[in-house]
C-alpha cells in the first residue's frame, strides 16, 4: 500500500495491527484538535518511527469533522490507497466511512476478535487478511508511552524454577506452613557478602518446623536447585543456584507468578505472555516506575494479572491493579487477581466485581486452576 488514512484512536491497537499486516509506505494520523479524543498522535507516532522505520507518519488535524470537509481532505491525496476506519472518536470512523465512499477510497476495518481485516465495497464486506499477526505485550507498553525496564520472563523457563513451582503448586497445604517459617528472621540470616548463600540457624525450629523445613530441602537438593553445608556455629548453610534462586524462594508470591505463567502456556491462541514487567513513563516531568506481575496478549487484549500468595489483599491492592492496567491499555483492558486464600474481609470480593476485576482462587488443583483461566480466556471471546 502507498498511503492510508489512520483516524485517531487512544490506544491504537487496531492501527497496529494494521501496520504489522500491510506496512503502508505512508501513514496520515487524523486528528481532532480539541476534545476527549485529540492528542493521541504523538505516542502513536514515536511507535511507528521506532517500530517500522520504513513507514513515513504525519498527522493531519481536522477542525471541523464533516462529511464534505473529510471528503475533500481524502481527494487531496492522489496516492491513496485506503482509510482505516478504527477509532475510539466514533463520530469520526462514521463520518469517515461515507466520505471514504464519496471520494471513491477503499475503507478497511481490523476485527480483533477475528485476528482479520475487512474491506468494505458498497453493500459488500471481504476478508482481505486473516490470521493477521497479533499485538505483543511490549507493543501496548509502547504505545501507552512507557518503557520496559526488567522483565522476568526467560527466567520463568529455567527448569528448576519451573519444577520448584509445580512442587508448591501441588503441596499447597505444607507449603503454607513452610513460607511462615521463611519469613522468620531469627532462622534465616541472609548474607550480604555472598547474595546467593543463607544460614539457617535450625535450633530456633520447633520439630514440626524443623521436619517441614528438611521435606523442602530435601527436595531442592534433589533436582540440584540448592547445596548445603554446616557452618563454624554448626547452623547450615544453604548455597543456592544463583542470588535469583535464592530469591525465587522468598520473595512472597513469586512461584504463583510462575505457576499462572505456566498455566496461561497451555492456553491456545495467546499472543504474548510477559511476567515481572517492571517499566515506567513520564507523568508531568517525573518519571513513574511501577510493576505487573503478568500481562497477556490474547486475540489483542490485553490481560493484567497480580498475583498474591496470601489473604492479605484489600480495595487498595483492586486499585493498585486498576491503575497499572488502565494505564497500558485503557478500558478495554482486562484485570485479574490470583490468590491462594480467601480474603479477609468479605467485602473485597464484591468490590472486586464492581471494579470489574476478576479473581481467581488457587486451591492446590492444578487442573481446576488451568480451568479458571481457560474459561476466563471463553468469558472474553463470549463478550468480544
Amino acid at each position: 500500500m502507498r498511503t492510508v488514512f489512520y483516524l485517531e484512536d487512544k490506544f491504537n491497537d487496531e492501527n497496529i495491527m494494521f501496520t504489522k499486516a500491510f506496512q503502508p509506505h505512508s501513514i496520515v494520523y487524523l486528528s481532532t484538535i480539541r476534545g476527549l479524543h485529540a492528542g493521541y498522535y504523538e505516542d502513536f507516532a514515536d511507535y511507528i518511527i521506532n517500530d517500522f522505520p520504513t513507514v513515513n507518519i504525519e498527522v493531519k488535524y481536522i477542525e471541523e469533522v464533516t462529511i464534505p470537509v473529510m471528503t475533500e481532505i481524502f481527494k487531496s491525496y492522489p496516492m491513496l490507497d485506503g482509510v482505516h476506519l478504527a477509532s475510539s472518536n466514533s463520530l469520526l470512523s462514521i463520518i469517515a466511512t461515507k466520505a471514504s465512499e464519496l471520494a471513491g477510497v477503499r475503507s478497511f476495518y481490523t476485527d480483533l476478535s477475528r485476528d482479520s481485516i475487512l474491506e468494505f465495497d458498497g453493500s459488500k464486506c471481504n476478508v482481505v487478511k486473516s490470521d493477521i499477526e497479533g499485538i505483543e505485550v511490549s507493543d501496548y507498553i509502547d504505545i501507552a508511552g512507557g518503557d520496559i525496564l526488567r522483565k522476568t520472563t526467560i527466567f520463568n523457563e529455567d527448569p528448576l524454577i519451573r519444577l520448584l513451582t509445580d512442587f508448591i503448586a501441588e503441596n499447597q497445604s505444607r507449603w503454607k506452613r513452610i513460607k511462615r517459617i521463611l519469613g522468620r528472621p531469627d532462622v534465616f540470616n541472609h548474607h550480604e557478602e555472598n547474595k546467593g548463600e543463607i544460614e539457617a540457624v535450625l535450633s530456633n525450629l520447633d520439630k514440626s518446623e524443623y521436619l517441614q523445613f528438611k521435606w523442602l530441602k530435601t527436595f531442592m537438593k534433589s533436582i540440584g536447585y540448592v547445596k548445603t553445608k554446616k557452618s563454624k556455629d554448626g547452623n547450615l548453610i544453604l548455597k543456592f543456584k544463583s542470588p535469583e534462586h535464592k530469591q525465587f524462594l522468598f520473595i512472597t508470591g513469586s512461584w504463583l507468578e510462575t505457576f499462572t505463567y505456566k498455566t496461561i502456556q497451555l492456553v491456545d491462541d495467546v499472543t504474548d505472555i510477559e511476567t515481572g514487567v517492571s517499566f515506567s513513563w513520564d507523568s508531568g516531568g517525573d518519571v513513574v516506575k511501577n510493576e505487573v506481575d503478568v500481562l497477556v496478549s490474547y486475540h489483542s487484549r490485553l490481560f493484567c494479572f497480580s498475583c498474591k500468595d496470601s489473604s492479605n489483599y484489600d480495595v487498595n491492592t483492586l486499585n493498585e491493579l486498576s491503575v497499572y492496567a488502565q494505564r497500558i491499555g485503557g478500558a478495554n483492558v482486562k484485570k485479574v487477581l490470583v490468590v491462594t486464600d480467601a480474603p479477609r474481609k468479605d467485602t473485597v470480593i464484591e468490590r472486586a466485581r464492581e471494579m470489574g476485576v476478576y479473581v481467581l482462587l488457587y486451591e492446590g488443583n492444578p487442573m481446576g486452576f488451568r480451568r479458571q483461566i481457560e474459561r476466563l480466556f471463553l468469558d472474553i471471546d463470549i463478550m468480544i
